[in-house]
């Protein structure tokens, strides 16, 4: 049900009017806090933590997160240092945490005119529009960014700079050579806290882009000139901004999956998944090569 009405409301309302409408339940969810903690009880980062060490596979490379504090409240019980702590502790120093740090929030919503008005992207000092949670991890010291002005994400541990390289030196925002394709060579584990796939999953745009004029689906690009910031000095880039304006429907995305490809659970409350990303991707590159995505039209899965 509560993907049918994302889905619904995807279609009915512009952005503002979700971005409202996301605030009105913002604010009733903070007004219903004690029943809800009353109801589902309360957690820490150490019983978050082991929740994870138990629900996620006993071996992996990478964790991919997807999470912002807020998607955890009322029923998380600490701030966001523990949870960042946490979430490291659960990687240890063999693993590698990633976290996005997307900019693609562009004031009045046209992404391709603000950044022709404002064609400087300063890795160093950008925040994350992802949520104070990865904001807190890309601040955090040894924390690697990848250079994308609108899709770079950050990454810590052994595998931070393999993912993380020369992103801007790729083609394309998620295609060869980005650290989208990379994490899915990778044994990268996505893990969503506190929203629902469908909501979050990044790593469905990969196969858009690993396939490119392959994809079954026609896509529009226009192309703007930014400069890239880093610690290394200035780069310039050339971004090939999708701007199809077709609205994916990823809540379809399971009848690309077979069963196990994607686990989902609830812990207090808080929707929870994790997948592999290589899964993940050569499913959704197959599915489109026989036609099958998850756009609108003759080609929905």
């Amino acid at each position: 049900m509560e993907e049918l009405l994302y889905a619904l409301a995807r279609r009915a309302f512009d952005p503002r009017t979700r971005d409202r409408l996301k605030a009105r339940l913002a604010r009733g969810r903070r007004a219903l806090a004690p029943a809800l903690r009353a109801w589902h009880g309360q957690f820490d980062a150490a019983a978050l933590r082991a929740e994870l060490a138990r629900a996620l596979p006993a071996r992996f490379d990478a964790l991919m997160v997807h999470c912002a504090l807020d998607d955890l409240l009322p029923m998380y019980a600490e701030g966001v240092g523990p949870l960042l702590a946490a979430l490291r502790g659960l990687c240890g120093p063999e693993r590698t945490l990633v976290m996005p740090a997307f900019t693609f929030l562009a004031p009045g919503g046209d992404l391709v005119e603000h950044l022709v008005r404002n064609p400087r992207f300063d890795a160093r000092r950008q925040p994350s529009q992802m949520g104070l949670l990865s904001e807190a991890f890309r601040r955090t010291p040894g924390v690697l960014r990848s250079l994308h002005p609108t899709h770079s994400v950050c990454a810590l541990g052994p595998l931070a700079t393999a993912i993380t390289a020369d992103h801007h030196r790729a083609p394309t925002t998620f295609g060869h050579g980005t650290p989208f394709a990379r994490m899915a060579a990778l044994d990268t584990v996505i893990l969503g806290l506190g929203k629902p796939f469908y909501r979050v999953l990044t790593q469905s745009h990969a196969p858009e882009d690993l396939l490119g004029e392959r994809f079954p689906v026609p896509r529009r690009f226009r192309e703007v000139d930014v400069v890239l910031v880093d610690a290394s000095g200035e780069h310039p880039h050339r971004l090939r901004a999708d701007v199809t304006g077709v609205e994916r429907q990823l809540h379809r995305l399971r009848r690309l999956l077979a069963p196990g490809d994607l686990t989902e659970w609830w812990f207090h409350g808080v929707p929870m998944f994790w997948a592999h990303a290589g899964r993940i991707t050569e499913l959704m590159c197959e599915a489109a090569l026989r036609g099958r995505t998850i756009y609108p039209g003759p080609t929905l899965a």
